[in-house]
């Protein structure tokens, strides 16, 4: 089994340069890089996302993952980590707890993992209960939209 050998570089011209060598094939890449303003679009996103800097515990298979939250909308939420691998495309429960004037809030809502295993910090909600659609609108009425 032959093993391959990786070399990259970044130059300042946003231009990806790079050289894979196997004993067999070398190949040499030297491409643009995507800018990040090419990959997202306005019309991806189905609910406006507000900023929302709140814990959030998600629950699998008896395991638990504490992590913050960075973003919210109606249809999910933005982590500021990766989602343990196990947890990816499973049915999810996240329990979201505030702290208000002194009294505990918790919300617990379903959802899924959406992405790769390693790289997603995505959760897609499951279908809301008009109950929890409506305690998400109130809680997203106080924060600030990202644009």
């Amino acid at each position: 089994m032959s093993r391959v050998k990786k070399k990259k570089s970044h130059s300042t011209d946003d231009t990806f340069t790079g050289t894979y060598t196997r004993p067999e094939i070398s190949i040499h890449i030297n491409t643009p890089a995507p800018k990040i303003d090419d990959l997202v679009t306005d019309d991806r996103r189905s609910a406006p996302r507000f900023k929302f800097d709140n814990e959030v515990v998600i629950f699998f298979s008896g395991i638990s993952f504490r992590t913050k939250i960075l973003n919210i909308s109606t249809g999910g939420l933005l982590l500021s980590e990766s989602i343990p691998a196990k947890f990816v495309n499973h049915e999810l429960e996240m329990m979201i707890v505030r702290v208000i004037n002194g009294v505990r809030d918790v919300f617990v809502l379903k959802g899924k993992a959406l992405g790769a295993p390693l790289r997603t910090a995505r959760i897609q909600f499951s279908v809301l209960s008009d109950t929890q659609l409506k305690k998400l609108e109130s809680i997203l009425k106080g924060l600030e939209q990202i644009k």
